[in-house]
């Protein structure tokens, strides 16, 4: 049996989880791109992005260094 605590705590991820991606456009493109230039990548680089979600990061990495992004399984 769960508990009001637990049943609010899912309840406030699945209503996050809905905004995520709306969030992409205004958050979470921005935010990758200007991680991708605090970490000085250059063309030719190679970049793991780990746990990469939907890319954020990995994209505008991507972008930089020329790299098609196509994951290697």
């Amino acid at each position: 049996m769960s508990s009001s605590r637990e049943i609010g705590t899912r309840r406030a991820f699945d209503d996050a989880a809905a905004d995520f991606t709306a969030l992409g456009r205004h958050l979470w493109e921005p935010i990758g791109e200007a991680t991708a230039a605090a970490a000085g990548i250059r063309t030719g680089d190679r970049v793991l992005d780990a746990c990469c979600g939907t890319g954020a990061s990995a994209i505008p990495a991507a972008r930089v260094t020329s790299t098609p992004c196509v994951p290697k399984a």
